[in-house]
């Protein structure tokens, strides 16, 4: 898999094939991470980039969160707890805290720091034939060793929000 590029280049996500829950991150032609699911349902999800390897799970009923580990570790490497209007936060072990935000569309969601500077900014684009995203990292905002799990985090956040929402009942 090809080193995770510097900021300011393009990143995005695409899905590969309709038959399998996975997602590649591209910089360019080049692949630089991957998100995939255990199963066609649930929410055990493993993910790669050249940075590292996790598993990432939504926990708990009444108060849900997401855990991410390193793969093999039984530890938490960071958690994201939701908020209100589908925003929430991550704690990251190294200590770091940022929150997660959406445009009133839910088209567009960020990655903010503790002085409120968008540091990834994830627009997704979802028809009913594909799902991709579009990843702008501003540079300096957020830590380079924690940006691959970050967007990965991010774009997995996205995909169950899209998933709880194709469930709900339409009236």
């Amino acid at each position: 898999m090809k080193s995770f590029p510097a900021t300011g280049e393009e990143l995005i996500w695409i899905r590969p094939s309709q038959n399998e829950r996975m997602y590649s991150l591209r910089s360019g032609s080049e692949e630089i991470g991957t998100l995939r699911w255990d199963s066609s349902s649930g929410s055990l999800a493993r993910a790669a980039t050249s940075a590292g390897e996790w598993t990432l799970k939504r926990v708990g009923y009444l108060q849900p969160r997401v855990s991410v580990r390193a793969s093999g570790v039984s530890e938490d490497l960071a958690w994201f707890e939701p908020g209100v209007g589908g925003g929430g936060a991550v704690h990251l072990a190294s200590g770091h805290l940022f929150r997660w935000s959406s445009n009133v569309w839910r088209a567009e969601w960020a990655w903010v720091n503790a002085a409120g500077k968008h540091g990834v900014k994830i627009h997704r684009e979802f028809s009913a034939r594909d799902r991709a995203g579009k990843v702008t990292v501003a540079a300096g905002v957020l830590p380079d060793r924690e940006l691959p799990l970050l967007i990965i985090l991010g774009w997995y956040l996205i995909i169950l929000q899209t998933d709880d929402a194709a469930l709900m009942p339409q009236g």
